[in-house]
């Protein structure tokens, strides 16, 4: 018998609670022993109040409080607490320690889990934890086998089977203790715990994958009509093959070069062209009809002359045979309009003479200028009337500012005003 069994009858215990504590304080006694692995130490003065603590659970007649014993006991609280949860691994602190614990066996069949895969790791775990401390024992706790078993399945499988409160719960499971050993587990036992995670690995790299499942192709949006824009390249129209410019691209440089040099100079309405005609290249055809064929047509109701550039001279007698087509007898030959662009000047000795020596020194110096040579072999000269040569040299233009004179007169009404007043 114990020596401080003599404690447990100053506890005011019933008879079969003392009983029960009696043989539990031997029990203890025994397996916390010196040299056992479960010593107490300077706490061994608390066992009679925890026998008693236990045996008041085991019959639930509640007559000894956790809080009685802690004060019997004369421990401090933590102190306590240590030497409780060493006895009760040793003996066992619940009516549940009395039955029968479940297997690893008995568990694996209950998840439905191949059991002898993950044998050697419960062994293994089993271990480490008996080695950390002697209470973790999963022979006599339900809390350690459990744990054992939901922290190395979570770690093999790579997720956890359950919440570990509802498994706890549903295993009829101290949550603490169930708690206490996981956190153990995982803090301790890092080697195992690597080795399960490169298991899973393998296991999952192993599987082959589903192949992908196809997929409905999504009908393909309808493109929405883009709004014309200045800079937007894609949304002009193709340029019709008869404009101008694609006609263009498509001709050499060399002949678009020489095309543009045998076209007839632009005309303005101020002032007329000053070449006769345009001079043929062998790269150019003979023209049909040119402006200035309608601007030399002549009025049937006068004889006088239509008014032409400054000193220029049309050379009307100067054409080639070549250029006379038939079309040019479908030509209009609608009068126009008289011109009275300039006044007319009389006829006179030095007028004439002054203006016949500038109209050949500018004929003389265009010709310099545009390098018109004409061959006399292919010259024609078509001799006129004077009369008609002299209307042609006197038709001239004349600009606002040479004739100020008639801006500064006044009207016949605006004289007859000015007389009255």
């Amino acid at each position: 018998m114990a020596h401080n069994a003599h404690l447990l009858s100053n506890m005011n215990l019933q008879s079969e609670t003392l009983e029960l504590a009696r043989s539990l304080l031997h029990e203890a006694t025994l397996k916390t022993k010196p040299g056992s692995g479960h010593e107490l130490g300077s706490r061994t003065t608390g066992l009679p109040a925890i026998c008693a603590y236990i045996a008041s659970q085991r019959l639930k007649t509640n007559e000894f409080t956790r809080q009685t014993a802690q004060v019997a006991s004369c421990l401090r609280p933590t102190d306590f607490e240590k030497a409780f949860y060493i006895v009760q691994a040793v003996i066992g602190g619940s009516r549940r320690s009395t039955t029968k614990v479940p297997s690893f066996t008995s568990i694996c069949a209950k998840y439905q889990v191949n059991g002898q895969s993950l044998e050697p790791y419960f062994a293994q775990a089993q271990r480490s934890l008996l080695q950390i401390d002697g209470r973790y024992n999963s022979e006599r706790m339900a809390e350690v086998r459990f744990a054992i078993f939901f922290w190395v399945f979570s770690y093999w499988q790579g997720k956890k089977l359950q919440p570990e409160k509802e498994f706890a719960e549903d295993n009829l499971l101290s949550f603490k203790a169930f708690a206490t050993v996981i956190a153990t587990l995982s803090e301790k036992c890092t080697t195992l715990k690597l080795e399960l995670i490169e298991q899973a690995k393998s296991r999952v790299a192993l599987v082959p994958k589903a192949a992908p499942t196809p997929t409905k192709r999504s009908p393909q949006k309808r493109i929405l009509r883009e709004l014309p824009s200045k800079d937007s390249v894609s949304k002009k129209r193709p340029a019709s093959p008869n404009a101008p410019e694609a006609s263009l691209l498509t001709q050499p440089v060399a002949k678009i070069l020489g095309e543009l040099d045998s076209r007839p100079f632009p005309e303005t309405p101020t002032k007329k062209r000053k070449i006769a005609d345009v001079v043929l290249t062998p790269r150019t055809k003979p023209l049909t009809s040119t402006p200035l064929k309608s601007i030399l047509r002549t009025s049937p109701k006068k004889g006088s002359a239509i008014s032409t550039p400054s000193r220029v001279k049309l050379n009307i007698g100067i054409r080639d045979e070549d250029e006379v087509s038939e079309s040019e007898a479908e030509l209009d030959t609608r009068p126009l309009p008289a011109l009275n662009l300039g006044r007319t000047r009389s006829p006179s000795s030095d007028g004439a003479t002054s203006d016949a020596d500038a109209d050949a020194a500018e004929d003389s110096e265009m010709d310099e200028l545009d390098g018109i040579a004409r061959s006399p072999a292919k010259a024609h000269i078509r001799v006129l009337h004077p009369k008609t040569q002299k209307a042609a040299e006197l038709r001239r233009f004349r600009p606002v500012y040479h004739d100020y004179k008639q801006w500064n007169t006044l009207d016949t009404r605006l004289h007859a005003i000015y007389a009255k007043s």
